[in-house]
């Protein structure tokens, strides 16, 4: 015999969140309790909401990230539809990618992935909580990079800072 519990397929589960039963047929989840986990959980989906929700502009920068956004999507596209039409020429699409690709790195931009990322205005590492929209900014990518360098910079200072203090405190061994 099974030690696993029997569970047929009409038989209802509670929600995960909330641990009532959810009366829709196949979903477990409670549509609320859903987008309430997401927000809570998923950085993907509140990176979303933020950027459905807030301006398009880097918080740090200001630079407006929308423009940039369709400017090197519209700039990728045209080779591409350059590329497709006239195959004998593809060199000349490597050359001009090749070139995008050179100006976003020397800005500090990823080539082909987004320009902005979304930023915890007080990291949850120092007390930010959840993931929710009030904790987050839109930045670009170079500003985040330097948000997260100076924040490694402060979380290791004060990691060596508290081993001193540890040393000192066991007498040096």
């Amino acid at each position: 015999m099974s030690s696993f519990k029997d569970v047929s397929k009409t038989e209802k589960r509670p929600c995960p969140r909330c641990h009532k039963i959810n009366e829709a047929k196949r979903a477990t989840w409670h549509p609320e309790c859903l987008e309430a986990h997401r927000d809570e959980y998923w950085q993907g989906h509140i990176a979303r909401k933020a950027w459905n929700t807030k301006p398009h502009v880097c918080a740090r920068c200001y630079i407006n990230l929308d423009m940039l956004q369709k400017a090197c999507d519209a700039y990728r596209e045209s080779f591409i539809t350059d590329r497709r039409t006239i195959v004998t020429q593809s060199a000349g699409y490597h050359r001009g990618t090749d070139e995008l690709n050179r100006i976003l790195r020397q800005y500090g931009f990823k080539p082909y992935q987004s320009v902005w990322e979304a930023n915890h205005i007080v990291a949850r590492h120092e007390g930010g909580g959840s993931l929710g929209l009030d904790n987050i900014e839109i930045v670009c990518v170079p500003c985040h990079k330097d948000i997260t360098a100076e924040q490694r910079r402060r979380w290791a200072k004060a990691r060596r800072a508290s081993d001193i203090t540890d040393v000192s405190k066991t007498g040096g061994n």
